[in-house]
């Protein structure tokens, strides 16, 4: 898994530049789908993928529950 926040190099303008590393949040796409037919790509920081694909159905008025779901399979390569 990806982590969701990664270090890199940055120039900084206040009063002159300066340069310095600096943590920034990581962004990833994660395709959602359901019986192998693909339903969205969300944008999201990684990690729960799991809990975000049942989430998304829930508010999408796809299910009306988490129990709703047998089974979540996470295929790698951000999709589930």
């Amino acid at each position: 898994m990806t982590e969701a926040i990664t270090e890199r190099p940055v120039m900084r303008y206040r009063e002159g530049v300066e340069e310095l590393v600096d943590s920034l949040v990581v962004e990833e796409p994660l395709e959602i789908r359901l019986d192998g037919t693909s339903l969205a790509v969300v944008m999201r920081s990684p990690g729960n993928d799991t809990d975000l694909a049942l989430g998304f159905a829930l508010t999408e008025g796809i299910i009306d529950r988490p129990g709703d779901v047998s089974a979540v399979t996470e295929l790698g390569e951000g999709r589930v």
